[in-house]
This record gives C-alpha cells, structure tokens and sequence, in this order.
C-alpha cells in the first residue's frame, strides 16, 4: 500500500512537471484550457489541489520524516503570502481567486515536502529522478528551439502560447525569436553534469555532453539572456575545475582547453557584442538594462512605505515602472518589494543553506557537492536579474529546495528506513 502511495505521489509530481514544462500546450487546438500562455483560474485551482494532495499523501505515507529546514521554508512563506493576498485584495479591490492566482509561484514550495520524503525513503532514486528532470528539460528545449527557428525560417508560430510565455509579442533579438527557457533550466546543468560523472560508458558520456551543448546552446542562441549565458559558463566551468584534483592530469589539461576556449572567446567579435550589449548606448539591448534601473527605484519608493508588509502582488499594468522597465526584471528584488521583507528570510535560508550542505559533503560525495553547489550558484546569480519565485522559474524551487535536503540527509544522517 505504501509504495502505491509513494508511486501516486511520483506520477502526481511528473503531471505537474509536464504541464509546466507547457508539453500540455502543445494540445492547445484539442484541449482549449492549454492555449493560453497564462495560466487560468481553472488551472490555478487544479495545480493547487494536486500540490495539497501530493502533501496530504506524503503524511500518510511518511508522516515521521520531517525536515526542520523544509518545515521552516513553508510555514514562513504560508504567513508572508498569507499577509500578501489580504494586502493584493485592499490595495485592489480584487477577488481573493485573483490573488491567490497571483500567489500561485509561492505555493509552490509546498511540493518540497512530499519530494523530499519520496528521496529519503529511496522510493525515487536520485539517479531516475535527475534523469526524469534532465530529459524532460531537454524536451522542453527542443520544442521551443524548433518553435523559435521555424518561426525565423517560415514567419509562422507553431505555439503561441509557449512563445508568450513570461514575454512579449514578437520578441525578437539578432533575427531570433526569444523564447524564455523552461521552469528547470536552473537544475538542467547541474544535474547533467552529476550524472555524466556517475556515467561509466562512453555512449552515456557523450549523450550527457550533448545534453549540456544543448542547454548552453539554447540560452546563448535562442533566449540570448547575455547574464544567464555568463552564469552558465561560470558554473559549468568551476564544475569541470572542482570535479578533478589540483594536481592531476584531467585538470591541467581541463584548464589548458578551458583557458584556450577563454582566450579565443576574449579576442572574437562575440565577446566586444556581448560587453556592448550591457551599455545603455546599445540601441537593441542598452533599453533593457536602464529600464532594470528605473523599475528598482520606482518600486523600492513603493516599498519603503510599508517594508515590512510589501506593496502586494502587482496586478496587470501595476507591474510597470515610470519611465520604463517591470518589476519581473529587477531579481529578488521583486518578491521582497512585493511580499515585504520577510522574503528576505526566505532567501537567506535557502541559499546559506545550499552552500552549508555543499561544504558539508564535501568530503562524503564530492559529485553530490557538486550538483547543490552547481544548483545554489545558478539560483543566487540569476536572482540578481530574474526572480527565482517569477512564472518561468518558480516550479523549480520545491525541487532544489527537496534536492539540497536530500542530499545532506543522504550524506549525513543516513536513511530512515520506515517499514
């Protein structure tokens, strides 16, 4: 009976994924409900009752295996989301649905709890679950390549509502259609990278490092997010470096082919475009980095009036800054200004945990050290530009959240065995 509750749970999370991997959307023509590139009312409703579903299943099925850092995370955004929706529905005027639609991202973090115990209790094995993510990932990336060049060859859009996703009509930039990456693209290299170094056949290692082209590929051609590129190289690179000795032969020659790569990049054209881009002299790409300006004092004016209850979930063109610019492109700041400072909390505990539980298994597993150090590294410097709790990020939170407990338990406190 427990391990068809553990499976219920598993299937429970993979329907989930698919429909916010927008797989779902691709029936658009069939199923009316998928061809929007919001979600709806009905479907806030519907991921809503899965998520406490998937929580109640997990209580019955391992109601003794607790988490005080997962219980902490919860509880404390339940309250600021909580003060949140009544703040939305003042300033407003708006139905409590509305807000709650609004709110939906940081319910997310619910999800944690029932993945967390399904890895502790080995009912999902890190190896199947990272491949599960992995792969689905990569179909996401593919299918919104193939939306995004067809688009460039033909004029026509296969999935309007995977290209509007978190963006605006026609988003065009160097010729290319811009389509914002999938939910886990923060988890995607990290767990590419654990698993080709737990791979031992050739076959799998090359397939795994195709894998890793494909997500550098898609970030640097299709979405062109110039400060995601650079936290990817990053992080894929301190990856490779940290995965072998000082001393040994795979790091000198890593470093070698690393730095010829560098040296190459540093004197082509593609590297004085992407430093260009970030001036705010570029007439395609210098808007978007003022417009991140004006947004930050626009709302943290809003903001230092109530700063310990926020300013609440900005609702249609309340998200919009004077003279320019959207609250969603200012990173963290976004929740903070929104929810109030207590997000604050939220962040800390998240990201000073992440790098505690790497430094802590070191030593025990140096891949596991890898995967959460790669995975909090991702999350803390894309926060800097793009809110990990904004749409298209927001559903890989429970997972990170689950996998970094997981991954001190696994190699700390050992397994709990429950019969």
């Amino acid at each position: 009976m427990k391990v068809r509750i553990s499976t219920i749970i598993k299937w429970i999370i993979v329907l989930l994924l698919v429909m916010q991997l927008s797989y779902t959307k691709l029936l658009g023509g069939l199923l009316p409900i998928f061809s929007t590139s919001y979600i709806s009312n009905p479907l806030v409703m519907f991921y809503l009752m899965m998520v406490i579903v998937s929580v109640i299943l997990s209580a019955i099925y391992a109601g003794g295996l607790r988490n005080k850092v997962l219980l902490f995370d919860v509880v404390w955004m339940f309250f600021i989301v909580g003060n949140a929706i009544i703040v939305t529905m003042n300033q407003y005027q708006c139905e409590l649905i509305t807000a709650v639609a609004y709110a939906m991202n940081y319910s997310y973090i619910l999800l944690a709890i029932p993945l967390y115990r399904i890895l502790a209790l080995q009912r999902w094995k890190l190896d199947n679950y990272l491949k599960a993510l992995v792969l689905l990932c990569a179909g996401a990336y593919i299918i919104r390549g193939t939306i995004s060049l067809c688009y460039v060859a033909t004029g026509a859009n296969l999935c309007p509502a995977i290209a509007l996703e978190g963006a605006s009509e026609n988003w065009i930039r160097n010729g290319i259609l811009r389509i914002n990456p999938p939910c886990l693209s923060l988890l995607y290299l990290p767990s590419v990278f654990w698993l080709l170094s737990k791979s031992r056949k050739f076959i799998q290692k090359a397939g795994y490092i195709i894998l890793i082209i494909l997500g550098v590929g898609y970030m640097t051609v299709i979405t062109q997010a110039r400060s995601m590129m650079i936290y990817q190289f990053f992080v894929l690179t301190l990856l490779v470096l940290l995965k072998n000795k000082p001393n040994s032969r795979k790091y000198l020659v890593t470093t070698v082919i690393i730095g010829i790569i560098a040296v190459i990049f540093i004197n082509s054209p593609m590297a004085n475009q992407l430093i260009d881009s970030f001036s705010t002299k570029n007439a395609e790409t210098g808007g978007s980095t003022m417009a991140r300006f004006y947004a930050i004092f626009y709302f943290g004016d809003k903001f230092l009036k109530t700063p310990l209850r926020g300013i609440g979930f900005c609702l249609g063109k309340a998200s919009k800054a004077f003279p320019g610019g959207d609250i969603s492109d200012i990173g963290l700041l976004r929740s903070v200004y929104m929810l109030g400072s207590g997000m604050i909390v939220i962040y800390l505990v998240m990201f000073i945990r992440g790098f505690y539980v790497a430094w802590k298994v070191r030593k025990m597993d140096r891949d596991d050290c890898l995967l959460v150090l790669g995975m909090t590294l991702l999350f803390v410097l894309t926060d800097i530009n793009i809110d990990c709790f904004w749409d298209i990020f927001a559903f890989a939170v429970p997972f990170y959240i689950a996998t970094v407990e997981y991954i001190y338990k696994k190699n700390t406190l050992g397994r709990i065995n429950y019969e």
